[in-house]
Formats: structure tokens, C-alpha cells, sequence
């Protein structure tokens, strides 16, 4: 799981979600509103027996080519482009993104920025 702060001036930002179960989405930032202090919090994702729960939380840009490397408990990793996950409304499910054994589960998502990828080569 994590948490995300986005500052106020960002432009272009989206909030990645990827559950156990394999399903994720992006949703625009600007669907959130801004949160002060003693706030409740913000419904993100609708947990299902289908979806799972959450197992990341990350800020993605919309302008740069980034990528989700998807790690499974069986030792499974799927490198995916953050353009094919679907930018979907705050409480909502998510689309699969990667089929699972049904005794497997997804245990990690990392994001790479493509910036960071240019650098290293």
C-alpha cells in the first residue's frame, strides 16, 4: 500500500492502484479534492472478494512513457506500460492487468520512470 501527496501545483498527474488480485487503474488527480487537517480520507477503490485489496499506490505523470513492473509471490514479474492502464473514475474496480493462478497473488508494483531509464543506459 502507500500514500501519495500530490503538491498543488501539479499538472498532469495520475494515482496508480494495483491490487492483490492483479486488477489496477489510473485515476486523474483532479477527481481528488484537497484534504485538511482531521480529514476522513478519500475512497480511492471499491475492495471486492474479486479485486482484492490494495498493494500499491503510486503518482504517475501523464506526460513521460512509464512503465509498472508487477511482481507476484510465485516470483512472476510483468513489465506493462502505464498508458495501457485505463484512467477509470475514483470508486471504481479496475481492469485486470495480470492473470493470476488462483493460489498466486500480486505482492509488489514499482514504477519506472522513463527519464531514470535513459540515465542508467
Amino acid at each position: 500500500m502507500g500514500s501519495v501527496i500530490i503538491p498543488k501545483n501539479a499538472k498532469n498527474v495520475d494515482l496508480l492502484v494495483v491490487s492483490d488480485k492483479g486488477f489496477g487503474k489510473r485515476t486523474s488527480t483532479t477527481e481528488y479534492k484537497t484534504q485538511s487537517r482531521a480529514g476522513s480520507g478519500i475512497l480511492t477503490y471499491k475492495v471486492t472478494e474479486r479485486t482484492g485489496h490494495l498493494v500499491s499506490a503510486r503518482a504517475v505523470s501523464t506526460d513521460n512513457g512509464s512503465d509498472i513492473l508487477l511482481a507476484t509471490a510465485s516470483g512472476k514479474v510483468l513489465r506493462i506500460s502505464t498508458k495501457n492502464v485505463p484512467v477509470l473514475g475514483r470508486a471504481t474496480q479496475g481492469v485486470r492487468l495480470i492473470k493470476l493462478d488462483p493460489d498466486d497473488s500480486l505482492t509488489s508494483a514499482a514504477v519506472i520512470e522513463e527519464e531514470l531509464e535513459e540515465t542508467a543506459e
